[in-house]
């Protein structure tokens, strides 16, 4: 199923060259990057890998029109060997006049701060192929932007094609769900029922590839802003499909003394509707934004006998951000989730079963970034360094990421990062998110990357 999702992704970037290329002239980029990773835990350490990623992108900019194409393909090679295909953005943009653009493909907009900033994936998709360095991926649609007044920006959007989230690719081998990807998460392969445990094996029931991406969708975005464009305020509504897939699924147990159980997943699409509210400030150095996200009436087609019920939740938010100087800035964030409850249809016995826990990448947290440059030049800088501090006060994990790049030519560049997660997963009741369902995954990676 995702292979022909990534298929389809390729067809609907490479349509959109090849109608537009013969009355523009495009100005290709292309990087290369080779890196390995190296997980410090024991219980990961059988994940140590090597990696190539190349990213093309291609960009031809005229006074009334624009295209844009940006695509990557990589993968990886450690116990196993997965591979992905990636086009976050596809599009042609049509300026009639300074007032209305219409634009064409896939595209990625900030039509939400909280979503934004917290990569949540909420109103747009995300590329999940490293869960602790996400890759927002645009909506695919018709954009219309009408700017009432140089101050007062409306914009519509409208789909019939839904491309979702992007994850680790998997495979199922002798009933078990596998990837060589170090950031899949595999579902639970023993089941306690009335203290008996069960061995689970698995399979999926991959609908058609047409039941999937061709569903229509539509969304709302206002913007408004101050004369001094200081004080600023945007709110949208979507009727939208929900980026992660759901994976209801049927369970039969067999008996002792056998003691196991067969699932079959049946992946679907589920429809949300996100209503979204920004409110900011801004000034010559710094910026605060309030937001908020709600997300309801999440729907599904339940032919399963055991799925998931998802409650509407809310999500409040408070970013700022602050220039020290031309070299450095510093951000933060703090987030709180209401009512984000997940229940178990069909499955008695089943309270603290959390299969379908994993909802938002962050429910409550805070964090704090500072990004610095030094030794600035002409044509960029020497180094570059971007740390981050993410705490989940709830659960009492903690994540800590550090990168660290240095540019000894402009078309070269040498960097070096981690990311590692501190804390126990609770286990009084089902609790998941980034910083709680990778806490053995302490990462250090290093690599090259090469401009051409």
């Amino acid at each position: 199923m995702l292979f022909n999702i990534r298929i389809s992704l390729v067809l609907i970037g490479l349509t959109l060259f090849a109608r537009s290329s013969y009355a523009v002239s495009f100005e290709p980029y292309f990087d290369l990057s080779l890196m390995g990773d190296f997980y410090a835990t024991e219980s990961a350490s059988d994940l140590i890998n090597v990696q190539l990623h190349g990213r093309f992108k291609l960009l031809s900019q005229k006074e009334h029109s624009k295209v844009y194409l940006d695509l990557g393909a990589g993968g990886l090679a450690g116990k196993r060997v997965e591979n992905y295909i990636i086009i976050p953005q596809a599009y042609i943009t049509f300026q009639k006049s300074d007032r209305f653009e219409l634009s064409l493909g896939r595209m990625v907009k900030n039509f939400s701060q909280l979503d934004t900033y917290w990569m949540m994936g909420d109103v747009l998709p995300l590329f999940r192929w490293d869960a602790a360095r996400p890759e927002a991926q645009g909506l695919a649609g018709a954009f219309a932007t009408y700017k009432v007044t140089p101050h007062f920006h409306l914009d519509l959007y409208g789909s019939f094609l839904f491309l979702p989230t992007q994850g680790p690719s998997f495979s199922i081998v002798d009933g078990k769900l596998t990837s060589g990807n170090p950031w899949f998460s595999r579902p639970v392969d023993i089941l306690a029922l009335s203290g008996t445990s069960f061995d689970l094996n698995y399979t999926v029931n991959t609908p058609d590839i047409s039941e999937i991406i061709f569903r229509p969708a539509v969304g709302t975005s206002v913007f408004l802003e101050s004369e001094d464009e200081s004080l600023w305020v945007r709110t949208g509504y979507f009727l939208k499909q929900r980026n992660e897939l759901v994976t209801p699924f049927n369970g039969t147990v067999n008996l002792p003394p056998t003691n196991s159980g067969d699932i079959k997943v049946q992946p679907q699409v589920a429809e949300h509707k996100i209503a979204t509210l920004d409110l900011g400030y801004k000034g010559n150095r710094w910026g605060v934004t309030l937001s908020g996200l709600y997300e309801n009436d999440v729907k599904f087609d339940v032919e399963t006998q055991i799925y998931p019920h998802y409650s509407d939740q809310y999500k409040v938010g408070l970013n700022a951000f602050y220039q020290v100087s031309p070299f450095q800035s510093v951000e933060f964030g703090a987030l709180k989730t209401y009512n984000n409850n997940v229940s178990i249809q069909g499955l008695s016995g089943a309270g603290q079963l959390d299969i379908f826990s994993f909802r938002n990448q962050y429910d409550n947290a805070v964090d704090f970034r500072l990004t610095s440059v030094f030794f600035p030049r002409e044509q960029g800088f020497l180094f570059k360094s971007k740390a981050r501090v993410a705490y989940d006060y709830t659960a009492e994990t903690t994540l800590i990421s550090w990168e660290l790049i240095y540019a000894p030519l402009e078309a070269l560049n040498i960097f070096a990062r981690m990311d590692l997660f501190g804390g126990e997963r609770p286990t009084d009741e089902p609790y998941n998110n980034l910083l709680v369902n990778y806490l053995d995954k302490d990462r250090f990676q290093a690599g090259v990357k090469y401009v051409f």
